[in-house]
């Protein structure tokens, strides 16, 4: 603004003219829209009528020289590539990338001011320079550093997804790798979460998946398995490319539960009623202050409305309305359900845990079979007409196995009956699963086993040794044996290498959600796919030291 206006104001009644402060003289600013007004007039005024201020105005206008101290520090600054400043660069987009912050802080005036005090000698690179320049540079170093890790297998698994923003009209496929390097270590990196567009036909997802196995030079000879969901489009996708797949077993667990057990009506209707009854607390502060109260009363924990809150609601209610309440039946129904759903969401829990392995299913489900047919409440009321036969199938192996081992006088606690496997994983404080899993593991033969002609010694060998201890990583097994095995090793390299679940997919979708949120919802996909490299630490942090 010119300091003509310290001795003017507009005029409020009229926007063209303006007051002179000193005589109050109106005088016309030369325009009628705000964009045609000029300050000539008033300039030409001041000179006229007010002289001593009209002196102080042309000394306030001339341009003041730098003073010394202030061109000394302007040459102290540096300069863009000075090896310090580049290092301050550089760990701006990185906390950028880890920190989920937008693009735009290097304009945030607290981040600004926090700078100035840390390096007063540094200038923070525009919002442009750090999106065209360092986000790139950044992306490449990952690039590099993953490419040069890929070298060392030539055996991949992948999972895949699709997903779709709900903030911003964008969808994204994803490509994460997994594979066993020379010295059985696991490696993992995420290869893309590329903008999709366009319908998600099996034919489109195909070819998309090509691209992207072309873009980081994976042959398909050199894919062992895809971990995929269940949906016929990615079905189709990975038939029409060529790639073997596999579906997640924790969707297909999940699938199973919502088909066999919550789609049935009674349990779909106390789930109802319990929904209302927590979204009613949810919603309202007073009812929800006063179950705080009723659980501070009881000694209870005062915490959200969870699973065995029966007492506290019974208590709630004959004092307070409800918009519904649960039944008796419907109480031991939901308590029936709780108990035959623990096996399976713990089961979830082991599969989709970061080093779960495809190896880890059969036993599982195995143990997950015999677990259920074994509680006397549920036996094999609860599986299908397909499944209920493959049940008692491995149970009736199990009694075999134990029949067996009765009869060579093997210890007696060895062939405890096997309706108590289940009873005692339940009162014991390990889990069920891990109970039961421990038992059949050591009924299993540990004496070589019948070998078709032509078997090698090696997978003789191999199988004749004992099992190892459920908790023990396999890789490392493989690791230290490699040389006794090498056949084997090379076929554990490959085979080890596949996920037993996609959850890796839906992990890098829930840190997109982090990155294409609200704030952010006009970030384009292929900025969002670099800030992600770096986020999912494809990287160690120490590597741009």
């Amino acid at each position: 603004m010119s300091a003509v206006w310290n001795y003017f104001k507009v005029n409020e009644d009229d926007k063209t003219k303006a007051d002179c402060k000193l005589c109050s003289a109106k005088l016309s600013r030369r325009g009628s829209k705000g964009s045609a007004f000029n300050t000539s007039n008033l300039i030409k005024h001041l000179k006229s009528q007010h002289d001593n201020e009209y002196k102080e105005f042309t000394h306030a206008s001339k341009p003041t020289q730098p003073t010394l101290q202030k061109t000394l520090a302007r040459r102290d600054n540096m300069s863009r590539d000075n090896p310090r400043a580049v290092k301050i660069t550089q760990a701006i987009i990185e906390y950028i990338a880890l920190s989920d912050q937008p693009l735009s802080e290097v304009e945030n005036v607290g981040f600004l001011r926090l700078l100035h005090v840390l390096e007063p000698r540094y200038d923070v690179p525009s919002r442009r320079y750090m999106t065209d320049t360092e986000l790139p540079k950044l992306h490449d170093s990952v690039q590099k550093h993953i490419h040069s890790l890929l070298q060392a297998s030539s055996a991949f698994s992948f999972t895949t997804d699709i997903w779709t923003s709900s903030v911003s009209p964008v969808s994204l496929i994803s490509l994460t790798c997994q594979w066993i390097d020379e010295s059985f270590t696991p490696q993992r990196a995420i290869l893309h979460a590329k903008q999709f567009r366009g319908s998600h036909t099996g034919q489109a997802i195909a070819q998309v998946f090509e691209e992207m196995l072309q873009t980081w030079g994976i042959p398909k000879t050199s894919v062992h398995v895809v971990l995929r969901d269940n949906a016929k489009n990615m079905i189709k996708a990975m038939n029409d490319a060529g790639l073997p797949s596999l579906p997640c077993v924790a969707h297909t667990l999940q699938l199973a539960v919502h088909e066999g057990l919550l789609a049935q009506r009674s349990i779909a209707d106390a789930i109802a009623v319990g929904r209302k009854i927590v979204s009613h607390f949810k919603h309202s502060a007073l009812a929800y202050s006063r179950l705080a109260d009723i659980k501070g009363q009881l000694n209870q924990p005062i915490k959200r409305l969870q699973q065995d809150q029966k007492r506290v609601l019974g208590v709630y209610v004959s004092d307070h309305e409800l918009p519904d309440y649960l039944t008796a039946h419907q109480w031991a129904l939901m308590e029936k359900t709780v108990a035959i759903l623990a096996p399976f969401a713990e089961l979830t829990k082991k599969v989709s845990s970061y080093d779960a392995l495809v190896s880890d299913v059969i036993p599982a489900v195995t143990v997950l079979f015999i677990s259920t047919i074994l509680d006397p409440r549920y036996k094999d009321r609860f599986f299908s007409n397909n499944t209920a036969p493959e049940a008692k199938l491995h149970l009736k192996q199990e009694l075999q196995m134990m029949s067996r081992a009765e009869a060579e006088g093997s210890q007696a606690e060895a062939a405890e009956p096997p309706a108590k496997l289940f009873l005692k994983a339940q009162a014991s404080t390990s889990s069920c699963l891990d109970t039961v899993f421990e038992e059949i593991a050591k009924e299993q033969p540990q004496a070589a086993q019948p070998l078709a002609a032509g078997a090698s010694i090696e997978l003789d060998t191999y199988l004749g040794e004992a099992p190892s201890l459920r908790e023990d990583s396999p890789l490392k097994y493989w690791g230290v044996n490699k040389i006794r095995f090498p056949t084997l090793a090379k076929m554990a390299h490959k085979y080890l290498s596949a996920p037993c679940s996609s959850v890796e997919s839906e992990r890098l979708f829930s840190s997109v959600s982090h990155i294409i949120d609200e704030n952010r919802n006009r970030l384009n996909a292929d900025n969002a796919e670099k800030l992600l490299f770096f986020k999912k630490k494809n990287l160690p942090l120490t590597f741009s030291k």
